[in-house]
């Protein structure tokens, strides 16, 4: 059986055309409140995804009462998804007779964190003579330490950020593409 994915622009343009088409349904001229209706109820739009991979190392070594020691390397891979809550979007001004508009666009946000148990992999695990193996208890601690780094290092890499400038170029052709002709997003 073979796996499909929808690449990313195609399901946008679905989703987009699909909105444009219910929006210009209107008999006379546009009607801006059913464009606005329309984008408030798309709530979270996911606008981009990263793929991370984590190797965890853990490491028990021996002390005065334990002899020899423990290691163990896994391989973990985690989906981030971010994008905007366009619920939250406030409109603060439309000209209909200029066909403009001015909005308010909250911040980004990260809308998903998946760590699929499938394509978590031990990569290597070795214990001394005298010592038992990790346990599941000790290697799900591993894991939750290693779902906390992932969740510091996306406010580094700024996914926040790229999720909001894509939701701002999505939200511009969209709005545009409906009929206005000047938008201004804050």
């Amino acid at each position: 059986m073979k796996n499909f994915q929808i690449n990313s622009k195609i399901l946008y343009g679905i989703i987009f055309t699909t909105m444009l088409y219910g929006c210009m349904q209107e008999k006379e001229g546009k009607n801006f409140d059913a464009v606005i209706s329309s984008m408030k109820e798309m709530s979270d739009l996911g606008t981009v995804e990263y793929k991370f991979t984590k190797i965890l190392k853990a490491e028990d070594d021996a002390t005065w009462y334990k002899v020899g020691a423990r290691k163990m390397l896994i391989n973990s891979k985690a989906y981030v998804k971010a994008g905007v809550d366009f619920s939250q979007i406030i409109v603060e001004s439309i000209d209909e007779s200029k066909a403009s508009i001015k909005i308010k666009m909250p911040l980004g946000k990260i809308i998903s964190l998946n760590i699929p148990p499938d394509e978590i992999k031990v990569l290597f695990s070795e214990a001394a003579l005298l010592r038992n193996n990790f346990s599941n208890k000790e290697i799900n601690t591993i894991q939750i330490m290693g779902e906390k780094d992932i969740k510091l290092k996306i406010k580094d890499i700024g996914i926040e950020l790229e999720a909001a400038k894509n939701a701002k170029n999505f939200l511009d052709k969209w709005l545009r593409m409906s009929g206005f002709k000047e938008v201004i997003i804050i």
